[in-house]
């Protein structure tokens, strides 16, 4: 990753590109809600819009690939933080009354447009649906509130599972190959064996089995591969 940031975007290369980065596409896409407001042409409309949608999208894939990939928790929270800003404007636009108004008019000039241009029109106009804008202010704002915590909640799942995977317990031992026993942690579980007379308890038996880490280094699979 980071050998492609430098070419496709320069500020990247330092962890507070992040922010110049957001900021950017925020005030380029401003200047573009600006100029759709003004009713250009139906043509116009769409170029605009796939322009914003450019802007945006290309913060939030750069920061979730950081966020993922990245080696430095510095950057990493960089991304994280940036990604929370993006997410939070992309619902200020996904109930901008004045965009949705725009495409509205694109998609029913739509002999005016391409094909392709008027199907971008008319999913644009889903889209904005999808997110609420025909509710009420109030129902609209409680849709972007929701929207916010499940991007939030969604975002600390899965950093959760990075950050503590947890382990697998594997009881059959015997199904794990030997020469990948030195990378398990051995363990034994005590369960009660029951008389083939009474169907009582009649002691304890004590199994062996291994535990391993669910992070890709210490993956069996991972290990797997290197001893075929």
């Amino acid at each position: 990753m980071l050998s492609l940031l430098p070419r496709s975007c320069p500020k990247l290369r330092f962890k507070p590109g992040f922010r110049r980065f957001v900021d950017d596409a925020i005030e380029r896409s401003g200047e573009l809600v600006a100029y759709i407001s003004g009713m250009p042409s139906s043509a116009e409309i769409i170029r605009a819009m796939d322009e914003i949608s450019n802007r945006v999208w290309s913060v939030i894939d750069s920061a979730e690939l950081c966020r993922q990939t990245h080696p430095d928790r510095e950057f990493v929270e960089e991304a994280i933080k940036a990604s929370i800003r993006v997410n939070e404007y992309l619902h200020y636009l996904n109930t901008n009354h004045t965009l949705y108004n725009a495409v509205i008019k694109a998609e029913q000039e739509g002999n005016l447009l391409t094909d392709e241009a008027h199907r971008v029109a008319h999913y644009l106009r889903l889209d904005f649906e999808r997110s609420g804008i025909h509710l009420s202010a109030e129902k609209v704002d409680r849709v972007n509130r929701l929207s916010i915590d499940i991007s939030q909640l969604c975002r600390q799942f899965n950093q959760n599972i990075v950050n503590d995977p947890g382990t697998v317990d594997i009881f059959l031992a015997s199904l794990i190959p030997r020469n990948l026993h030195h990378l398990l942690k051995p363990i034994y579980r005590s369960t009660s064996v029951v008389s083939k007379d009474s169907w009582r308890p009649g002691g304890y038996h004590e199994r062996e089995g291994v535990s391993y880490n669910n992070r890709p280094a210490h993956s069996i699979l991972c290990s797997a591969r290197g001893t075929k």
